[in-house]
């Protein structure tokens, strides 16, 4: 059973989050709070909890520095009305990030998103516990910071990630975005959505994927290799998938 705590200065958006859980399985809210010291000092001084919902804008304590201060297992899953957190969201190994106003789908995706990283880290740490399961749904999205402006992009959008030197380039399918954020932060916030590195330098859509040729995969025209050290996981997420039909 998930063990969760809602931190919102909104007394409304906490009777959200509320009824949310409520109708959800394999999750319990413990408390709710309007202040953040409190939660915050709440949570330091109980190692049961596992997650927490936070706003950002509070006024006694901003929730990306409330984040910071969390004991290093909790992990957060933010609900905020603004987005221009979102990719600071990556360094902090937020789960998820809900935009106000979010349906309960929406959040019952976030939910999914936990529960499918606790069930990897509870594994042995190897590239095979990087397993994605989750396929991505159309409202499912990710800021992508460029050198001018902040675009949003759909999951569902993004073929491959190709790291190039100091930059990272986002293929589309007619198109490519470069950003400075690392490749390594994307491998662990698209896990769970049906993406795999499969190369020290690429990660791909499994929705995108056409075949599986020798040591590369083909994605429409583009031809991505295989990297030696991530066989093993491609192999059996083949495998698994392999057994359902």
């Amino acid at each position: 059973m998930i063990k969760a705590v809602s931190i919102d200065d909104e007394i409304n958006a906490l009777g959200i989050i509320e009824q949310y859980i409520h109708e959800s399985s394999g999750i319990q809210l413990i408390r709710s709070f309007t202040d953040p010291v409190e939660g915050l000092q709440y949570i330091q001084g109980n190692a049961e909890i596992d997650l927490v919902f936070l706003d950002i804008q509070m006024a006694s304590l901003n929730g990306m520095e409330l984040a910071r201060r969390l004991p290093a297992q909790v992990r957060v899953i933010i609900t905020s009305a603004y987005a221009d957190f979102a990719l600071e969201g990556y360094e902090l190994d937020f789960i998820d990030y809900l935009l106000k106003p979010f349906t309960f789908s929406r959040f019952n995706r976030a939910i999914q998103k936990f529960k499918a990283y606790h069930e990897s880290a509870s594994l042995s740490g190897s590239k095979t516990a990087m397993v994605p399961r989750i396929m991505p749904a159309s409202d499912d999205i990710v800021f992508i910071k460029t050198e001018y402006k902040t675009i949003k992009l759909h999951l569902s959008e993004i073929r491959y990630i190709e790291g190039a030197g100091n930059y990272v380039a986002i293929h589309l399918e007619n198109s490519k975005i470069l950003t400075l954020q690392k490749l390594g932060a994307f491998e662990e916030y698209l896990a769970p959505y049906f993406f795999l590195r499969v190369h020290k330098s690429y990660i791909i859509s499994l929705k995108h994927l056409d075949s599986i040729e020798g040591n590369y995969l083909n994605i429409g025209r583009s031809k991505i290799p295989i990297g030696d050290s991530y066989k093993e996981a491609l192999n059996k997420l083949v495998s698994d998938y392999s057994k359902l039909l």
